[in-house]
């Protein structure tokens, strides 16, 4: 799953998404966002589906009327106006909006992109910001892992929309920068995202052997966090801006969308993404013979490092 700017056509989707999962009131407060300086969006695709999205407010560029219309923003924004206010040139960014198309807010893969979005956005964004998330309903879940980035629960923040309420967690980068929040954080989950302060923010020059080699090897290490975190293609030009997980599962919507790749897709999928176990048992699970499994996974392999070296090479068209 992939993180991008939505197409127009995405909106109205989920705007269906909102009213689904949240109810009619939260989708107007979205609706007034919309087309304004202060919202940014992000939509989630697993190739060309929309899977998720979530919206970001820069409340330092909204007008008072806008954030007194929206109590989640009116809330944020009256914490730091009590406890942080802000000096010039300072930012305040609250994730406001957020929920996977099927799953809501639990375990998905829109919950994976925006975790990893979350972490680049702080490290390149949240110099001088105070920055929030305020857009999950199950605040006690949530607390634990917001807890190990350093994000505080703030009760005084909370706020209800309709029949739903909604917990916000605050962390403030004008006082400990990005590079020091990254070090001093517990953000393993998130290993092979790179901090900007040493030497891995070096873009790494792959030959066309050592970049197949590494393709290959993150494949096998996709459900490792900690290998993938040495893996070389995490220095790569392809990877900046997104992490390995995402760049491969992104390759495999790829494949799956061209011409007789569903079953090459399907392969990767069963073997690498959403294991069966053993390649025996992913060749059961496929209904193929041991040796038409071992044909087409050869194919499927070879596929992926050529798309992804085609993409390293003259960028992701």
């Amino acid at each position: 799953v992939l993180a991008a700017e939505p197409r127009e056509d995405d909106l109205e989707e989920i705007r269906a998404a909102v009213r689904r999962w949240q109810g009619a009131e939260q989708a107007q407060i979205l609706d007034a966002w919309l087309g304004t300086d202060a919202l940014s969006l992000l939509a989630f695709r697993h190739g060309e589906k929309l899977v998720g999205f979530a919206g970001h407010l820069h409340l330092h560029l909204a007008t008072a009327e806008q954030i007194a219309a929206d109590p989640g923003a009116r809330a944020v924004w009256e914490h730091v106006e009590r406890f942080a206010p802000l000096r010039p040139g300072d930012r305040c960014v609250a994730g406001r909006f957020f929920l996977d198309v099927e799953q809501y807010q639990g375990a998905s893969a829109s919950n994976n992109a925006i975790t990893t979005w979350h972490v680049w956005h702080c490290l390149n964004e949240c110099a001088d910001t105070y920055d929030f998330v305020a857009a999950y309903e199950d605040g006690d879940t949530y607390e634990v892992m917001l807890a190990n980035a350093g994000y505080r629960r703030l009760r005084d923040a909370e706020y209800a929309v309709g029949e739903r309420t909604y917990a916000t967690f605050g962390f403030d980068f004008r006082r400990t920068g990005p590079a020091e929040w990254y070090r001093s954080h517990n953000l393993g989950f998130l290993a092979e995202v790179p901090d900007p302060s040493g030497p891995e923010d070096e873009v790494a020059v792959l030959s066309a052997p050592d970049f197949a080699a590494a393709v290959r090897r993150a494949l096998r290490d996709l459900k490792r966090p900690d290998a993938l975190a040495t893996n070389p293609l995490r220095t790569s030009r392809l990877a900046v801006g997104t992490s390995l997980p995402a760049l491969i599962e992104g390759a495999m919507a790829t494949i799956a969308e061209e011409p007789r790749g569903e079953r090459l897709a399907r392969v990767l999928d069963r073997t690498f993404l959403r294991p069966a176990g053993t390649q025996e048992a992913a060749a059961e699970v496929l209904g193929l013979p041991w040796g038409t499994y071992r044909r087409h996974l050869a194919k499927a392999e070879e596929r992926l490092v050529a798309l992804l070296w085609q993409a390293e090479l003259y960028g992701d068209s």
